[in-house]
């Protein structure tokens, strides 16, 4: 039995009380959905999801696609955009993924993940701290928003007062990837960028001038060859 796709939109999880309801019913009724909405396919279960990715027909080339697809106003727009991610590592394929994973991969080995304990567990206090000590409040915008975002800013050796831009250019990022075939909206980020608000180059600059950035995070700006 085939779901209608109207109980449930990947693209607005955040925004669902419970999730998980939609989620079991897709698994147990429609475990590869296709949304027309998105034009793309929804795939929710564990074993699926891992051949998927092992198969290299699956390319994550599909979610940048060529720059004449769209309407003339925005092919400008968007082959920049595109110029932009070409590097990021989510959005290569094998020999270049392997390449990228194992630069990254040195900067997350045990022993460095150790080394992150005392300050992971300085931002737990910290968290904690500001909780109520009774009655409710919401878990994730207290909790487990900031602590993986303040983790990622270390990681990566930002400042925590850019935290909500982060995350909004990450959103834009995200958003954007899912949107390109649903209609030639401006990426956010790329919005951001020519309005000034995001630095050009950024993250690579903000190695060259902090010299005390972990040691990852230089990793992960070095990662695509250039140096801004």
């Amino acid at each position: 039995m085939a779901m209608t796709g109207t109980l449930f939109d990947p693209g607005a999880v955040s925004r669902l009380p419970d999730p998980l309801p939609a989620l079991r019913e897709l698994q147990d009724h429609d475990r590869v959905h296709w949304f027309p909405r998105y034009k793309a396919w929804l795939v929710t279960r564990y074993d699926d999801v891992r051949a998927g990715l092992h198969d290299p027909r699956m390319t994550p080339g599909r979610a940048m696609p060529d720059p004449k697809v769209f309407e003339p106003g925005f092919r400008e727009i968007f082959a920049d955009y595109r110029r932009l991610l070409d590097p990021f590592m989510l959005f290569r394929d094998p020999p270049d993924h392997t390449r990228l994973r194992s630069l990254v991969n040195r900067g997350f080995t045990p022993s460095a993940i150790e080394g992150l304990r005392p300050r992971v567990a300085t931002f737990v206090e910290e968290l904690l701290a500001t909780m109520p000590a009774k009655g409710t409040f919401d878990f994730v915008p207290a909790f487990a928003y900031p602590l993986p975002a303040r983790v990622i800013a270390e990681l990566i050796g930002v400042p925590e007062s850019i935290l909500d831009d982060l995350k909004r250019w990450s959103d834009g990022l995200a958003t954007s990837t899912r949107r390109h075939r649903r209609g030639p909206l401006p990426p956010r980020r790329h919005r951001d960028q020519r309005d000034g608000r995001v630095p050009a180059g950024f993250p690579r600059q903000s190695a060259r001038k902090n010299p005390a950035m972990p040691s990852s995070a230089r990793l992960l700006t070095r990662a695509t060859g250039r140096t801004g």
